[in-house]
């Protein structure tokens, strides 16, 4: 019963609507919409391709950065949780040195962890507003490509994570590469803080390598919102590993600014690699034309050349139209500039015929 109910007041309010109100609603739907598809012409088709294909690009982007990401967290934990002993040769931490049982292996603690999945995952929305550029052809998903490079990148974020771990944990030791770069030794709070940062800065730094999957991050300007997102998150990831606010507790500490400037050369320069890697991995893939990547390639750049006008059915238009524009000038002008001398001689002894001689005195 109340159901029906209800649905009669439903039906009541949208009869009484009048078509002021309906009027008044479809220009507020039009207002806030994208794109009308009853607009007049063909010109909606063309602005929905356009909007479709650089939607599926960004979510291209997205997942090649979201697969990287995984793999950088995931292996870099399953690797020290495997085969990083703090206690052990070659790092020989010990009970007096932490304060407390040295553990027996390396794992970031659970609140490192939530910020960086607060920030980085956070702040990756926005890559939904980043700039890109839409295919010529229609997309499709090329997934040992996307997998391939998606994989490359994290296993490089990997690779450098591990690296600057052990470099870490081997700082007190006499010897170390701390010790011989002039960083001095870190406390095992510290070396947690930084791996902390160095993980949170990659997670970022990725997303502009994976944007653009086949060239360097720097062929292809990113967007406004991606890039102020990028920045707000960096930059409170550096704050926080300057002034760890969560205490000890936590057992992680402050970094000096020293240790935090060298964990960010450290990581653009691992960033850099891995960029020009990537490249040279697209590279390789294209030229075994793995999954058909070179096809669909020279099929694109055909096409863009046919939207440029220099081939195809397009271009042979324009290079008529150059063609008729080079005989106009070259020969039809010349005969309008005769005809028109011819016509203007023709009015001048016209009018000397109708004018007596010696009337231009006489008026005077």
């Amino acid at each position: 019963m109340r159901w029906k109910m209800e649905r009669e007041m439903i039906i009541a309010s949208t009869i009484t609507l009048s078509p002021g109100a309906v009027r008044m609603m479809s220009d507020a739907a039009r207002a806030a919409s994208d794109i009308i598809l009853t607009a007049p012409g063909l010109s909606v088709i063309v602005d929905a391709i356009i909007i479709s294909r650089s939607i599926f690009q960004r979510m291209k982007n997205y997942v090649v950065y979201r697969v990287a990401c995984t793999i950088q967290l995931l292996a870099f934990f399953f690797l020290t949780i495997l085969s990083v002993h703090p206690k052990e040769a070659p790092y020989n931490w010990t009970e007096e040195q932490l304060g407390e049982p040295v553990p027996n292996y390396f794992v970031l603690p659970v609140i490192s962890l939530v910020i960086i999945t607060i920030l980085n995952d956070g702040t990756i929305i926005s890559i939904a507003y980043d700039y890109v550029e839409p295919s010529p052809i229609p997309e499709r998903w090329n997934l040992p490509i996307v997998f391939s490079v998606a994989t490359w990148l994290g296993l490089v974020a990997v690779m450098s994570s591990v690296m600057l771990l052990h470099m870490g944990l081997n700082s007190h030791n006499k010897g170390s590469t701390f010790e011989e770069w002039g960083m001095g030794e870190m406390t095992y709070g510290q070396v947690y803080t930084m791996m902390y940062l160095k993980v949170s800065l990659s997670d970022f730094l990725t997303v502009f390598s994976a944007r653009v999957a086949n060239g360097f991050a720097t062929d292809r300007k990113p967007g406004t919102a991606l890039l102020s997102a990028a920045v707000f998150a960096t930059i409170i990831s550096t704050i926080l590993s300057l002034n760890w606010p969560f205490g000890p507790a936590t057992k992680m500490e402050s970094l000096t600014t020293g240790q935090a400037v060298f964990t960010w050369a450290y990581c653009i320069a691992w960033f850099l690699i891995q960029d020009l890697s990537k490249v040279g991995l697209y590279k390789l893939l294209l030229s075994f034309d793995v999954a058909g990547l070179r096809t669909e390639l020279e099929l694109k750049e055909k096409r863009a050349l046919e939207m440029k006008g220099q081939t195809g059915v397009e271009g042979r238009v324009n290079q008529l139209e150059e063609a008729l524009k080079e005989v106009k000038v070259e020969r039809i002008e010349p005969l309008e500039r005769e005809v028109r001398a011819l016509r203007e001689s023709t009015v001048d002894n016209g009018t000397a015929r109708l004018m007596p001689s010696g009337s231009s005195s006489s008026m005077i």
